[in-house]
């Protein structure tokens, strides 16, 4: 029986090995969830902040919720949303009535004025990193639905073996079986 022994010591490494590529194909798999996640909260963003410069203007709560969306992808706000002088830069209206005056920023519109032309450039800075981050997730998906593909097909290799294996020890069970009867 010592070929036979060898025989499922093969069929338990094969099935082993089946497993293990399921496992590494639904790790991937949850990695492409969070992905498509990601890349749905960036669109969410990008979407929000269009709706915040579309008119031209931005308040400074605005301001503000684009550089928090910025920080959540992991984007540098220096230079554009950061608080500084270096940033988007604007005016203090006059208060109503005793009420305290508002922040808003002028970004474009305005071809001779330079403030509105440095703050449309710092917009545009802002949007091509949010459309590089998109571009990052798009390439990271690609990889990550390669991966998946790769996975898989090493499992349906490791099945297909483990089946193979299981059958000639079946076969190899039942000739000894027929020389012995």
């Amino acid at each position: 029986m010592g070929s036979m022994d060898g025989i499922l010591h093969l069929v338990s490494v094969t099935q082993l090995k089946a497993s293990n590529s399921n496992d590494d194909a639904l790790h991937g798999a949850e990695k492409q969830r969070e992905l498509v996640k990601a890349q749905q909260g960036l669109r969410a963003r990008v979407s929000k902040f269009e709706e915040f410069v579309r008119d031209k203007n931005l308040t400074d709560g605005e301001y503000w919720a684009i550089a928090r969306m910025m920080i959540d992808e992991g984007l540098s706000t220096t230079n554009a949303v950061d608080g500084s002088y270096n940033g988007i830069l604007g005016h203090y209206d006059e208060g109503h009535h005793g009420e305290v005056g508002h922040w808003n920023a002028k970004i474009g519109g305005e071809p001779d004025n330079e403030l509105t032309k440095a703050n449309e450039q710092k917009i545009e800075s802002i949007r091509k990193a949010f459309d590089s981050k998109g571009k990052d997730l798009e390439a990271e998906d690609r990889l990550g639905n390669f991966e998946i593909q790769r996975l898989m097909s090493t499992f349906n290799q490791m099945e297909t073996l483990s089946s193979n294996v299981q059958k000639k020890a079946d076969d190899t069970a039942s000739g000894q079986q027929q020389k012995i009867a």
